[in-house]
């Protein structure tokens, strides 16, 4: 039988990376799985694929050396059997929540006397050879997934059931039942449950495995997962495409030097359209509109004076918050803070030429903006402010470190002025937010240029 050489990389002690697929194409599938992957993952639980679109793309993973593996709509002893017939070498099963079920999962993979799989090996006897029966029960991976609360509860009775490879974390389910966003990563409860999930694995010579990301692969590694997926047909479809519109367009490749924040409520009572226009003279590369205290409708048509000013110029225009305003009013740019939408769920309502910022507070915030499509990330308070944009203290260590977890541009905010701006920069700030240091003063214009200096400019 055919050797499933994920599962001997794991016996190895070696990770073993996958990709995600989400679209019904043979074609999309065989592309992915010549890109070198060790395992290529047909999603039947959310992805768009019937039963016919994953045997064709089983047929398509084939012809390269990845390991074609199947994530079943459920626990289900027919469905589980269905694709394993159809040549899967091995299942992922979603929502294993407790001993009763992992068993169920288990015996839906093995033929007797480890199952109760029944024989009928209609394509998996051409793909995986004549002797399929004889060694099924060894190459066959069985893959529970532990991404409730309560899975997470009954974790070491659910490994100690015989016949399970891997256990395969769903991030963002596991984060809800835990109180948190849906997201690839999270602190607190979340990363303690990661942490202690790749512990118990380990102590049983199970794999565990995570959904995630090329960005955060490298610390998944390192806490003991040895399965992780670091990319989806439709993320590197999007992400490309979005990618190649973003270049031509200047995208996150403007997200440097001074960024001005324009708030009516900072400007003293002067024209913000007017503070937008000498910050600009300035020497400003970014500009963002933020009002908090009036009604959308009512801040659209200053918006949409400051995105001409902006185009004119060739700076990038950003709105604070509101992704529908950052389209109505021909934004370049919207920025979201930590208890907004995550950019993956903002892309599709702003298009992929737009830029999408996020503020971050730490490099494990950073690391998931950026796994979630965020173009650039803003970390801060670096210095004391007035602000109350930024409530939690960071610092310029804060700021190194950021920006050695990411790869995207990375703006400091909080407390910038012209005496401490240079502090910022060289501790790695690709841009430096203000507000009140060009807003609040008496020349906007040359406040702007003198902090602008700082980079050059």
């Amino acid at each position: 039988m055919r050797e499933n050489t994920v599962k001997a990389k794991w016996r190895r002690g070696e990770a073993a990376y996958g990709a995600w697929l989400t679209v019904p194409s043979s074609f999309s599938a065989e592309a992915i799985a010549h890109q070198g992957f060790d395992w290529i993952c047909v999603d039947m639980q959310h992805g768009v694929i019937d039963f016919q679109a994953a045997v064709e793309m089983l047929q398509a993973i084939s012809t390269s050396r990845a390991m074609p593996f199947v994530r079943v709509p459920w626990n289900d002893f027919a469905a589980i059997g269905r694709v394993l017939d159809a040549g899967a070498m091995g299942v992922i099963v979603p929502m294993v929540n407790s001993v009763e079920e992992a068993r169920a999962a288990v015996s839906a993979c093995r033929y007797f006397p480890d199952g109760a799989r029944s024989y009928g090996a209609t394509r998996a006897g051409l793909y995986a050879g004549a002797d399929y029966f004889a060694h099924a029960n060894e190459e066959i991976a069985c893959i529970p997934m532990i991404e409730t609360k309560q899975a997470l509860e009954r974790l070491d009775d659910i490994l100690a059931v015989p016949g399970i490879d891997a256990v395969f974390v769903g991030p963002s389910d596991l984060s809800i039942t835990l109180g948190l966003p849906p997201r690839m990563d999270n602190g607190g409860a979340f990363e303690e449950a990661r942490v202690a999930i790749a512990r118990a694995c380990m102590e049983r010579g199970i794999a565990a495995g995570m959904y995630a990301s090329a960005a955060l692969a490298e610390r998944h590694v390192a806490a003991g997962y040895r399965m992780i997926s670091i990319t989806s047909d439709i993320a590197t479809l999007t992400a490309g495409a979005a990618s190649d519109l973003r270049a031509v367009r200047g995208g996150a490749s403007r997200v440097r030097g001074l960024y001005v924040i324009i708030d009516p409520a900072a400007c003293r009572g002067r024209n913000p359209v007017e503070m937008a226009r000498l910050s600009l003279e300035g020497g400003a590369r970014v500009v963002q509109w933020r009002d908090k205290t009036r009604d959308k409708g009512a801040q659209l048509d200053e918006a949409r004076e400051i995105a001409a000013l902006c185009r004119e110029r060739g700076a990038l225009f950003v709105v604070n918050d509101h992704a529908d305003l950052a389209v109505a009013c021909g934004a370049g740019g919207v920025h979201l803070g930590q208890h907004d939408l995550t950019a993956d769920a903002v892309r599709p309502l702003v298009g992929g030429a737009m830029v999408i910022g996020v503020s971050t507070n730490s490099a494990d915030e950073a690391r998931a903006a950026e796994a979630a499509g965020a173009d650039y990330v803003a970390v801060g308070s670096i210095f004391p402010t007035s602000s109350k944009e930024v409530t939690r203290p960071a610092s310029l260590d804060r700021l190194r470190e950021v920006k050695a977890a990411v790869r995207t541009p990375v703006v400091a905010i909080g407390g910038i002025n012209a005496g401490n701006v240079r502090d910022a920069v060289a501790a790695g700030a690709d841009a430096a937010a203000v507000i009140s240091a060009v807003c609040g003063a008496d020349d906007p214009r040359a406040a702007a240029a003198e902090l602008a200096a700082a980079f050059g400019d």
